[in-house]
């Protein structure tokens, strides 16, 4: 399954610190950031639809997160 989130994500250095929250989730398979794009996309393939939990955890951790559907 893969996951598409809008962020706020732009700096390599909030790109190291975000990755060790994702690598925290068992079921994210890979993920990648596209800042080149205007909504800075988060890509995650997960074995399970952890949506709500990433949008939670980077929201709670200062960065926008929001699903684009």
């Amino acid at each position: 399954m893969v996951l598409v989130f809008k962020t706020n994500i732009e700096k390599d250095s909030d790109i190291e610190g975000i990755s060790p929250v994702l690598k925290s989730f068992r079921e994210i398979i890979s993920w990648s950031i596209d800042n080149e794009d205007v909504d800075n996309v988060l890509r995650i393939e997960s074995t399970e639809d952890i949506t709500n939990s990433v949008e939670y955890i980077l929201n709670s951790s200062g960065y926008l997160c929001a699903e684009l559907v």
